[in-house]
């Protein structure tokens, strides 16, 4: 028996769910001797690069050392931010007031385009902006939470409620709480159909997209480049590493200044009809810190006439 035997249950599966919609894509289509922008990986921010390069008018090829796909960008909880992580967390301790404002504009701006895009591509991502609830684990939690909705609504211009803690079974299904906030503008996505989508609109603008094209040097020759790969070599004017945790030693200098962080996701089998009205009435997203965890209950399975939730939980 293995080791890890018990720790799993039999239907344990390390593929995503959100694969099972729309899984990674081989494309083994011949490599460009030439073009103008190689983009090495194929995740949200190569593939959005591509298509407005593209559109530009420039030659382009995307590179990924796996599957299409295969990578962080449809391994996420597909939660969509406007801003939040800035605010309700400590990372704008020490900021600047007006470096503060600079990383909530662009956040802002991010979350706009995001919800743009979809829209004026039609793509095909599940989007659903539902609002997101923060429950408070103590009264002192509750009074912190409400001084960063203020920070939030000052600083992004979203919508924050004050949920006290005889209101919040309006939104959650429990008295355990201290009440919290909750943030209009936040919700989610389908990760896999997301990249799926982002793929074929980079295809429809014009890129090539080549998988197990593992990048294996960069080499500068004269006013241009040689990029080399485990497929062959192309001739480009410019390129984009658009790696992020995927770096490694292609470029040790970016490899060094990127900071690992595991999150893990768990789901739980399609639960009954009607369970989830009771325990999220609002159909809103939720995270509260117990150790470090947040739970979002995402709608992802249809079936018939009604809709199953699986209730998500990131460690």
């Amino acid at each position: 028996m293995r080791a890890d035997a018990l720790l799993f249950h039999n239907d344990f599966r390390i593929t995503p769910y959100w694969w099972d919609a729309a899984p990674p894509e081989t494309s083994r289509v011949a490599l460009p001797p030439s073009v103008d922008l190689v983009i090495v990986g194929s995740g949200y921010c190569g593939l959005s690069a591509a298509a407005e390069a593209a559109r530009q008018g420039a030659s382009v090829a995307v590179l990924d050392a796996a599957e299409i796909g295969a990578g962080g960008s449809t391994r996420s909880g597909g939660m969509v931010s406007s801003g939040q992580k800035l605010a309700l967390t400590d990372a704008i301790r020490g900021v600047s007031a007006e470096r503060l404002g600079r990383l909530m504009a662009e956040s802002m701006a991010s979350f706009d385009y995001l919800k743009h895009l979809i829209a004026s591509e039609s793509l095909d991502a599940d989007l659903q902006i539902t609002g997101r609830f923060f429950g408070a684990f103590t009264p002192g939690h509750f009074e912190r939470l409400r001084q960063q909705g203020e920070l939030l609504r000052d600083k992004t211009g979203v919508t924050v409620h004050v949920v006290t803690r005889a209101e919040q079974r309006a939104v959650v299904g429990s008295d355990y709480y201290y009440g919290g906030i909750l943030v209009d503008e936040y919700g989610g996505l389908h990760t896999a159909k997301y990249h799926r989508a982002l793929r074929e609109l980079a295809r429809r603008c014009g890129a090539s997209l080549h998988s197990h094209a593992a990048v294996e040097r960069i080499e500068r020759t004269g006013a241009r480049f040689a990029v080399h790969t485990a497929r062959g070599k192309i001739d480009v004017k410019q390129v984009l590493v658009a790696t992020n945790g995927y770096t490694g030693q292609l470029l040790p200098f970016f490899s060094r200044r990127v900071l690992p962080v595991a999150s893990y996701q768990i789901a739980t089998e399609p639960l009954p009809p009607g369970l989830m009205d009771v325990l999220n009435p609002a159909l809103c997203r939720f995270e509260w810190n117990l150790t470090a965890g947040a739970i979002a209950f995402n709608p992802l399975i249809t079936r018939g006439g009604g809709t199953q939730r699986i209730l998500r939980q990131m460690f």
